[in-house]
């Protein structure tokens, strides 16, 4: 019957709506070391036809390059060991700036919260996040 209907323009589809990710307030991060800014860099495609995910990891008062870090996926656990270096060499920042995507954020999980962002939080690191299509 639905199918009879629908082919009639008698049916009206209803929107889903998605998850939208939103942004949260963003701290100025005056001092070095206070606020870090974390964020993949695209993808690009490598001579041997596999692709390449770089991870920047940067300060956002001094625009230091604390790390550049060419990974061969976005999964939480090659994010993980690339700030644990980090954390090990630099020390702990207050926050850490992101946008809403994989590994940085989870769409379907708790206050968007993915691992990698539980781990910051236990470590006493707060998550700055940015609005969708606004990086500044």
């Amino acid at each position: 019957v639905h199918a009879v209907l629908d082919r009639h323009g008698m049916v009206e589809r209803r929107k889903r709506r998605r998850n939208r990710a939103t942004g949260t307030p963003l701290s100025n991060g005056c001092r070095p070391n206070d606020l870090w800014c974390a964020d993949y860099k695209g993808e690009f495609m490598l001579a041997d036809r596999r692709y390449c995910y770089p991870l920047t990891i940067t300060d956002f008062a001094s625009r230091y390059l604390i790390a550049c870090e060419a990974l061969s996926t976005t999964k939480e656990a090659y994010a993980f060991t690339v700030f644990e270096s980090v954390f090990k060499e630099f020390g702990l920042p207050s926050a850490i700036r992101t946008d809403n995507g994989v590994p940085f954020a989870s769409p379907n999980a708790l206050f968007n919260l993915s691992k990698l962002s539980v781990w910051w939080l236990r470590l006493g690191i707060d998550i700055e996040r940015i609005k969708p299509g606004c990086p500044q």
